[in-house]
């Protein structure tokens, strides 16, 4: 045993007083230690990021290859924020670039609706200004702007009114031919009886064979052409136009074609069928042909006839001179 150890302290109890003791050191400047650490690493992350001296390679090696991993392991964490917030940064951004994309295509095809209504109005409009026209009716554009049918009536709206020179029984027209006739008129509206109301009565004549008759409203989707002669030749598909009879509707203007003729044997008339050309519940834009009175002839002034004055009566001189000229 050696000399000055106590009899019953053995070498195992000396090394763990050795190693308590080192504990407690270092507990006690542990700050120190950390700092002296993390100095260690700062100066070996600079040695790494500088070429090294001929004279140092070995103890640049020697050092790099302790404390490379040491330096990968606390680099790791700022290589991860760096690139989260990349990430993060570009994710924003492309999110932004997503919402503005968005509300550029969102205002884009408000646009393109936009432009897509305009476009067919102006192609109805043109095609409803292309129509021919008597010359003794002049022409008012007007737009529906409310349906009144029901049940037992079929009617329209329109924005203009006396104001504008829409009067009664003018006759409605849209681009694939006539709609109805003008009922009542008021200041700034008037209200149009559609060609399929009850009471709508239409001068026609088919215009292949120019059988004429009375289209009237059935409150349905066709017309009936009334007063057909039973040996009239009417022909499925033939094109039914106004006749102009009664003045009420120009001449020559468009109404349906026929779908349906038939001959009783019992009875004097035809049942004949039209299907009207224009769909006046899908019409948004017509135009009023509204009469014009006609003009009484201009009577020219005539020119004041001449007076014819009588000669003047000759004087004493004159009349001897002429006596004596006769003798």
């Amino acid at each position: 045993m050696p000399s000055g150890v106590h009899p019953g302290f053995t070498q195992g109890d000396h090394h763990h007083g050795m190693l308590s003791a080192l504990l407690h050191l270092l507990q006690q400047n542990r700050r120190q230690i950390t700092a002296g650490f993390l100095m260690l690493c700062a100066l070996t992350l600079m040695l790494a990021s500088r070429a090294a001296p001929p004279n140092l390679s070995t103890l640049y090696v020697v050092t790099l290859d302790l404390f490379g991993p040491v330096q990968r392991v606390l680099g790791s964490p700022l290589e991860f924020y760096r690139s989260a917030r990349a990430r993060y940064d570009e994710i924003r951004r492309v999110d932004q670039d997503n919402r503005a994309l968005k509300a550029s295509l969102a205002s884009q095809s408000s646009d393109r609706v936009r432009m897509m209504e305009l476009l067919k109005e102006n192609r109805r409009l043109r095609t409803l200004l292309g129509i021919p026209t008597d010359p003794s009716y002049r022409m008012l554009a007007a737009r529906i702007v409310g349906n009144s049918s029901s049940s037992f009536s079929r009617a329209f709206t329109l924005h203009i009114g006396s104001r504008h020179g829409v009067i009664s029984d003018a006759a409605v027209v849209a681009a694939d031919g006539l709609i109805g006739r003008v009922a009542h008129v008021g200041n700034n509206s008037t209200l149009a009886l559609s060609i399929h109301d009850l009471n709508s009565r239409i001068p026609v004549m088919t215009q292949r064979t120019r059988i004429r008759g009375i289209a009237s409203g059935t409150n349905t989707p066709v017309l009936h052409m009334a007063f057909v002669p039973k040996e009239a030749d009417i022909m499925y598909g033939d094109r039914v136009i106004t006749s102009g009879a009664g003045g009420v509707f120009p001449k020559g203007i468009m109404v349906g074609r026929v779908i349906e003729a038939q001959s009783h044997d019992a009875g004097l008339f035809q049942k004949v069928v039209i299907r009207p050309e224009a769909d006046a519940d899908r019409v948004e834009e017509a135009r009023l042909l509204i009469r014009q009175p006609l003009k009484a002839p201009v009577k020219r002034p005539t020119a004041p006839a001449e007076r014819q004055t009588p000669p003047a009566p000759l004087a004493a001189s004159d009349a001897s001179a002429s006596q004596a000229a006769g003798e």
